[in-house]
């Protein structure tokens, strides 16, 4: 398990190749942390971030307080598709994540405080129940989603998740629950045990 804090502080790309996380396949869990800051330069937080890529053994991923203003490569690729748990928070600038739905061991999917995301994969997956781009993972038991307000649609939930809160989210309808089939939604008994939704004013059921 590696925790790595105040990345702001990393000057060079140099510096972030250093670090040699690529290079590090018995590397389970991966934090990468950004502190608060007014000035940060969101070019060179890209940049760095792109050269923080891990093994694509990694199976436990945060990143927090980033001020970049697209995602790392890596992710927009899934290059890391051995995901177990993936937690985003205070990563402020990001509009869009990349569809999700083809990271097969994903469990876990946390998203905390991302104020300017509107949309989890591309809207002609989004809309396109045949496209695996318009699914969360597969077997995703804990989906948590908090302080989104831009977010007005999730793509479809797995029967697989168990533990679901939202929170502060600017959902429009709440989210199915499906399997991709074929070329068609496959509806199967979920399997929710736990479900949490609290100030979510657009929503209605």
């Amino acid at each position: 398990e590696l925790e790595v804090f105040s990345i702001e502080n990393v000057e060079s790309l140099e510096e972030a190749d250093n670090a040699k996380l690529k290079e590090k396949p018995y590397l389970n869990s991966l934090s990468l942390t950004w502190s608060a800051r007014a000035d940060a330069e969101n070019g060179k937080d890209d940049l760095i971030l792109d050269h923080l890529e891990p093994h694509a053994h990694i199976r436990n991923l945060k990143i927090s307080g980033y001020c970049g203003a697209r995602l790392p490569i890596w992710i927009e690729n899934l290059r890391v598709k051995n995901l177990v748990s993936l937690e985003l928070a205070r990563c402020i600038y990001w509009e869009q994540l990349p569809s999700l739905g083809e990271l097969d061991c994903l469990k876990k999917l946390w998203l905390e405080c991302l104020p300017s995301l509107q949309q989890i994969g591309h809207p002609s997956q989004l809309s396109n129940i045949r496209c695996i781009g318009s699914y969360l993972p597969p077997h995703l038991d804990t989906l948590i989603v908090r302080r989104c307000k831009e977010l007005k649609q999730l793509p479809i939930l797995p029967p697989s998740l168990v533990h679901m809160e939202i929170c502060k989210v600017g959902l429009t309808e709440f989210p199915r629950i499906g399997n991709l089939h074929g070329e068609s939604i496959e509806t199967r008994p979920s399997k929710l045990q736990f479900v949490s939704v609290e100030e979510c004013e657009s929503l209605t059921l």
